[in-house]
C-alpha cells in the first residue's frame, strides 16, 4: 500500500511503453511474424500479477473499481491467406456488421473455422507426409530449409473488433488493455490508433492504451496470425489452436503506482523461523518529485503477522525493500 497524503490502489505495471509510428504492420507483417528479433512492439515486460483496489476495505470484500471485462461476442473475420485479410477494419468508421460473431476467449478452430490439429512432430506447417503449404520447402525430405519462414498461401489471419463505453470516473488516469493470451502473433489497434505487437502464445501481453482512449465510445481491433516464427518453439505434443485464449480486460491506475514486486519467503536454517523478503517497485508518472509511504502487511485470517512502513522519494522510478522474519511459521506441507 502507498500513502501520499491517503492512500491510493496497490497496483502492478510495467512502464516505458512508447508509441512506434515507425512502421506500418498492415504493409510490413512479414517483418513482425518472421522477424526472429521481434517478439513485441510497445508491450510491457513480463511482471508480476496485482488487481488495484481503491481502499484496503474494498480489496477485502469486493471487485476492482476500475475494470472492465471485454469478454463477450466479438465481430470476427477469418480468412486462410493474408493476402485476403482485412486491412483497414481498425478505422472506426469502417462497418463491420456483416461479419460473423464470434466468442472472447474462446479458439477458433472449435467455433467453425479452420482446423484444429493434433502433432507432436513434424511441424504443423511442414510436415513431410501431409503439406498443407505448398510454398514450404523442405531439405532432407524432413525438415524446413528456412526456419523462420512461415506459409504464405496457408496461414490464417483472423481479424477481431468490437465497441466498448467508458464513463467519466476513468478521465485523469492511466487506462491499459490486458489480453491473457493469443496465438501466435497479435497486433492490436484503438480507435484506428496502433497500439502495439505480441508474440508468446500462452504469455499475457499488457499496453498502454491512454493516448489512444476516448471519452465514452471507443473501438479496439486485433489481427492475429496463425503462424509465425515463434511457432518453430512451440513444437509440443498438444493440441494446436489458434485465437484469443484468455481473458481480456482493461484497468485503470494511478499516476503514482506499484510497477512490480517481487516476494522471497524462505525459512532459516531450523525450519523454524519464516525469514520474508518483499521488493516493492514503485513508478512515478507525474511531473514532480514524489515523497510517498509504502506498507505492507501479511496477515493470516484477521491477525496480522508482521507490517512495516518506509517512506521514499521517487523521481520516475525507485524500490523498496522489506525484509523480516516470522517466528514459529507454518512451513510448506503436502
Amino acid at each position: 500500500m502507498i500513502k501520499q497524503s491517503s492512500f491510493i490502489p496497490l497496483f502492478l505495471l510495467i512502464t516505458n511503453t512508447i508509441y512506434s509510428q515507425q512502421k506500418n504492420p498492415i504493409t510490413d507483417y512479414k517483418d513482425y511474424i518472421e522477424n526472429e528479433l521481434m517478439i513485441g512492439e510497445n508491450k510491457f515486460r513480463p511482471h508480476s500479477f496485482l488487481t488495484s483496489f481503491t481502499s484496503k476495505k474494498d480489496a477485502q470484500n469486493s471487485e476492482p473499481e476500475y475494470y472492465k471485462s471485454l469478454n463477450r461476442k466479438w465481430s470476427f473475420n477469418w480468412v486462410k491467406n493474408p493476402k485476403y485479410r482485412p486491412v483497414k477494419f481498425m478505422n472506426p468508421r469502417i462497418d463491420v456488421s456483416s461479419w460473423n460473431q464470434i466468442n472472447v476467449p474462446s479458439n477458433w478452430g472449435i467455433e467453425g473455422y479452420g482446423v484444429p490439429i493434433y502433432v507432436n512432430h513434424q511441424y504443423k506447417f511442414a510436415d513431410y507426409k501431409a503439406m498443407i503449404a505448398d510454398d514450404m520447402e523442405l531439405v532432407e525430405t524432413y525438415y524446413p530449409k528456412n526456419p523462420g519462414d512461415v506459409p504464405n498461401e496457408y496461414n490464417p489471419a483472423e481479424s477481431y473488433h468490437r465497441e466498448f463505453m467508458l464513463d467519466e470516473t476513468w478521465n485523469n488516469k492511466d487506462v491499459f488493455l490486458h489480453i491473457g493470451a493469443m496465438k501466435s502473433g497479435g497486433f492490436v489497434w484503438l480507435n484506428g490508433t496502433y497500439i502495439g505487437y505480441s508474440q508468446g502464445s500462452k504469455l499475457p501481453s499488457g499496453f498502454n492504451i491512454t493516448k489512444a482512449l476516448n471519452k465514452g465510445k471507443n473501438t479496439i481491433a486485433l489481427q492475429i496470425f496463425r503462424r509465425t516464427d515463434g511457432s518453430y518453439l512451440e513444437c509440443q505434443d498438444f493440441w494446436r489452436i489458434s485465437g484469443i485464449e484468455r481473458n481480456v480486460y482493461i484497468y485503470a491506475q494511478p499516476k503514482i503506482r506499484i510497477e512490480d514486486f517481487d516476494v522471497k519467503p524462505v525459512l532459516d536454517k531450523v525450519y523454524e523461523t519464516g525469514e520474508f523478503n518483499l521488493i516493492i517497485n514503485l513508478t512515478n508518472h507525474t511531473s514532480k518529485n514524489e515523497n510517498v509511504f509504502v506498507t505492507y502487511q501479511v496477515a493470516e485470517e484477521n491477525t496480522i503477522l508482521i507490517s512495516e512502513t518506509k517512506n521514499s522519494k521517487i523521481k520516475e522510478s525507485e524500490s523498496v525493500n522489506f525484509i523480516s522474519n516470522i517466528p514459529n511459521v507454518k512451513p510448506w506441507n503436502a
